[in-house]
């Protein structure tokens, strides 16, 4: 079984473009390998979201290297803003960094990060060494793909989550996040004391713990007769949101996350810089619309997948409304058919 997936890995990554033929083809057989030893062989469902994953990432990831450095797109010179759908057009120029599309692209800046964990961790010594944008992690019966994973100089591993859907259940999935995170970056027979430290920083548009702070820190805590003393179990999480605004740097910060034109902000400088590449520069344009291309249509066939199945289902439940009507008829005519014989008795 491990041969007949590695060969349907390798040949899809060869022949799918040049860009898996680099250094990258290499670090994900590596990794896939990996994960095979720490958590056994996965399900057709999970290898083949860890596959689809890591081709879209790397795809992105070769368009948003400059001209100098090599892309894939480093000889196009016509701008492709112009002839896209108009509905892809408008969520192109509307993009803000709070924005799926764009923030997998900005966070593939480890400067990037670097900046917006500083800020809102309230800590200027902290380094960022390495960014994985959109890292899928699988447990044994859920995967998670994570906005970005940043791990620092002291080892740390710090996971970026953007949010603007309200109606997920915040709390637990910040929870499930700092878990995954844990087991994925532990080696298998690690001592308990060498489990790697986890931050998790939550970002929302809006109040996801409805205290009217802009930023919190959450940790465990024991308690002791009435009052709770932190315990330091190598979690921390961190929500910070857009809706309150308190008047300090990290509300200044997380404003720039919802504005959809290009900015300076010289507390901001790496942000700002990013900012102005994907909004004004023709070949930032051209990255940022191949994402939301490609995000779009594999939107419009997740949908229509969806409506089919629905659509399955609803013919299954009709076929089984239709049975049991039938079956409720039969027992209508068994029932006067008993009466009948009891009157003529």
């Amino acid at each position: 079984m491990f041969k007949t997936l590695q060969s349907i890995f390798s040949f899809a990554m060869i022949h799918t473009t040049k860009v898996y033929q680099s250094v990258d083809f290499q670090i994900i057989q590596v990794v896939f390998h990996i994960r095979i030893f720490q958590v056994g062989f996965p399900t057709p469902k999970q290898f083949g979201f860890f596959l689809l994953n890591k081709f879209i990432f790397i795809n992105w990831q070769e368009k948003a290297k400059s001209p100098a450095e090599g892309g894939i797109m480093a000889n196009e010179t016509q701008s492709k803003m112009g002839v896209l759908d108009p509905e892809i057009y408008e969520r192109v120029k509307n993009l803000r960094i709070i924005d799926d599309a764009l923030f997998r692209l900005m966070a593939s800046r480890k400067e990037v990060c670097q900046e917006i964990l500083r800020n809102l961790l309230d800590d200027d010594n902290l380094e960022v060494i390495e960014v994985t944008p959109q890292d899928e992690m699988v447990s044994l019966f859920r995967g998670v793909v994570l906005d970005a994973l940043c791990k620092l100089s002291d080892g740390q591993y710090c996971n970026i989550e953007m949010q603007k859907n309200d109606r997920e259940n915040d709390v637990k999935r910040v929870r499930f996040h700092a878990s995954i995170v844990t087991t994925n970056k532990t080696p298998k027979g690690r001592d308990f004391s060498q489990i790697p430290n986890v931050k998790v920083l939550y970002i929302s548009t809006y109040d996801a713990l409805g205290n009217n702070q802009t930023v919190t820190h959450v940790s465990r805590c024991q308690r002791i007769k009435e009052s709770y003393l932190p315990i330091d179990d190598g979690e921390d999480i961190i929500f910070a949101n857009t809706e309150i605004d308190d008047d300090t740097k990290h509300s200044r910060l997380l404003k720039l996350f919802l504005k959809s034109e290009s900015f300076y902000d010289e507390m901001f400088p790496a942000l700002s810089e990013a900012m102005k590449f994907y909004k004004d520069t023709e070949r930032g344009q051209e990255t940022v619309s191949e994402v939301t291309k490609e995000l779009y249509d594999a939107g419009v066939a997740a949908e229509r997948i969806n409506t089919e199945k629905e659509k399955k289902r609803a013919d299954a439940a009709e076929a089984e409304n239709i049975k049991l009507r039938e079956e409720l008829e039969l027992l209508k005519n068994r029932l006067r058919e008993a009466e009948n014989e009891v009157t003529k008795g």
